[in-house]
Formats: C-alpha cells, sequence, structure tokens
C-alpha cells in the first residue's frame, strides 16, 4: 500500500481517499493483532508506527472546487497556460473556466 501512496502522490493525484483507506486498513490490523494477543512482534510495532504517523498528518482536506475565471484572446494563450500550470502546481480542486 506504501508503494502505491507513493506512485499516485508522484502523479499529482489528491490522496485523501487513499489515505482515509490506507489509515482505517492500519486500524483493522491493529485491532486484529491485539485480539491475536500479538501486540510484542515487530510487525505490530511497525503497523502502530505508520498509524501514529498518519495521526500525525494533517487532517485538511478540501471537497469543494474552486473556480477561477480567464478570459484573454489567442495572443495571450501563452501566458494563460502558465498562468493554469502555476495555479494547479499549488493548489488542488481548481476549475478553470476560459474566455
Amino acid at each position: 500500500m506504501e508503494e502505491r501512496l507513493a506512485i499516485v502522490a508522484s502523479h499529482g493525484f489528491p490522496l485523501e481517499k487513499y489515505m482515509v483507506t490506507y489509515r482505517q486498513m492500519l486500524e483493522a490490523c491493529l485491532k486484529n493483532v491485539e485480539e491475536q494477543g500479538l501486540t510484542d512482534s515487530d510487525a505490530y510495532r511497525s503497523i502502530q508506527e505508520k498509524f501514529q504517523v498518519l495521526s500525525l498528518a494533517p487532517q485538511r482536506y478540501e471537497t469543494k472546487k474552486r473556480a477561477i475565471v480567464l478570459a484573454a484572446n489567442y495572443a495571450y494563450v501563452d501566458q494563460v497556460l502558465t498562468t493554469i500550470k502555476s495555479i494547479v502546481f499549488h493548489h488542488r480542486n481548481i476549475r478553470f473556466l476560459l474566455d
């Protein structure tokens, strides 16, 4: 799962759905290991460390999309593309309307 998260992150996808699923999976694994009485194992410690790291990660995820309206003629197409690339690099959940 960790490799999958790394691949998804490197492609610029928002990770909130994957992080929530991964956190739930780790929590279920921890409960199963505790029920079996294997709390002294290395695997349990490893899962617990990963769960703690995910718990420290910021939980702030925006689901609302924002809209940006850009108006320009064809002579400014390079500047508009540069603007869009810059905004998308720094922000997620953006919708562009071009006129």
